[in-house]
């Protein structure tokens, strides 16, 4: 059950937790609802985001050699942490197939529009599933590998898109013209959920983690430089192409670059959008599914790389049956998946396990001061 062969180290812990929050998240128009404060959103939710993942890091510290499922189980007993489990690999294949859709839209959409989305969602979904039958340890070091790589292309972009822009910055007025209710109601619960709750799935192997006296510091730097990179990238949005051609646009981010040209030498940036994506979501995925794989293996005893392609091919499927257009996916994920699926898996049920784990510490505490 343990993967002790393979231990993370901070330098992978900080690369592959920029990449999984970048996600989908540095070409949607993540934090929309707030206008021409988006920016303020991000960087507002990043806080909120450190502290998150700091109360992850807690909960798993009760029990530091445990992952989440054995947290579960022994916080809520064999049943009903059996149930809970289940319920969690429900829901990482459900978040896998979601950022895999928003990666199918965008090769319809800019590259690949003649190709079927069944061809790209199995091609993508198997490429994943070799990469877990390799073993973990070969997903946190696709994330190092390309780490470098990423950080270059977007400090790039974000240079090319400040040289060739023509820039109206009064787009950016009036700074919470409309009051902090929009800003709120962004963060919370869209931002806050996407993209730093689903970092929940970090439970699963947090165990596997080196210890290091500054994993806190490097953890809470990686999500504040990713933060930095969306807010970032909602500002160059925003004085480029305004607020309402910003908010009709599914991938903002995209069309800010389209038209970057320097040189007669950069040209076509939209397709190296398009692989920071690819790359930024297939460690996403990937630890979506190594989450749900694990969930399986503690249920059913069933080693993890066993179910690697049947899994895969299940999340292709679900990819492209999630929503019947775009529209209807992106509505999906700011109403029905931020409030009634995310908030109880995030929030809800990690609070609760924190609860119980504390109060079953105290009883033994005080069990063995009366002995």
């Amino acid at each position: 059950m343990k993967e002790a062969r393979f231990v993370v180290s901070p330098w992978q812990l900080f690369a592959v937790t920029v990449l999984f929050e970048l996600g989908s998240a540095i070409v949607m128009n993540a934090g929309s609802s707030a206008r021409q404060d988006a920016w303020i959103s991000i960087a507002a939710t990043t806080v909120f985001g450190v502290g998150l993942f700091a109360f992850y890091r807690l909960l798993q510290a009760k029990q530091p050699s445990y992952d989440l499922f054995e947290l579960v189980r022994i916080s809520f007993g064999r049943w009903l942490g059996s149930f809970i489990i289940a319920i969690y690999v429900v829901y990482f294949l459900y978040d896998a197939a979601r950022v895999m859709r928003d990666l199918l839209e965008l090769l319809s959409n800019a590259v690949l529009e003649d190709t079927p989305i069944e061809v790209l969602a199995f091609t993508f979904s198997m490429v994943i599933a070799y990469m877990i039958w390799l073993g973990f340890g070969v997903i946190i070091r696709t994330a190092e590998f390309f780490f470098p790589l990423i950080m270059g292309i977007i400090l790039v972009l974000f240079l090319l898109i400040l040289i060739d822009r023509d820039y109206q910055f009064h787009y950016l007025k009036p700074v919470l013209g409309d009051g902090l209710m929009p800003v709120a109601s962004s963060i919370f619960p869209t931002l806050i959920t996407f993209p730093f709750g689903e970092l929940v799935v970090f439970l699963v192997f947090m165990q596997y983690i080196a210890p290091a006296p500054r994993v806190g510091a490097v953890s809470s730097t990686a999500i504040g430089i990713s933060g930095l990179i969306l807010s970032g990238a909602a500002v160059l949005e925003t004085v480029s192409l305004g607020v309402k051609m910003k908010g009709r646009t599914n991938f903002p981010f995209l069309v800010t670059v389209r038209d970057v040209s320097f040189g007669y030498f950069f040209e076509r940036m939209d397709m190296v959008v398009v692989f920071v994506m690819f790359i930024t979501i297939l460690v996403k995925v990937s630890l979506f599914m190594f989450g749900a794989l694990k969930g399986i293996e503690h249920l059913c005893r069933i080693p993890y790389r066993t179910s690697a392609f049947p899994i895969a091919c299940l999340v292709a499927i679900l990819s492209i049956n999630i929503a019947n257009t775009f529209a209807e996916h992106i509505s999906e994920g700011l109403s029905f998946a931020s409030i009634y699926v995310h908030i109880p898996m995030q929030l809800v049920i990690p609070l609760i396990m924190f609860i119980m784990l504390r109060v079953k510490r105290a009883g033994r505490v005080k069990k063995g001061g009366s002995l």
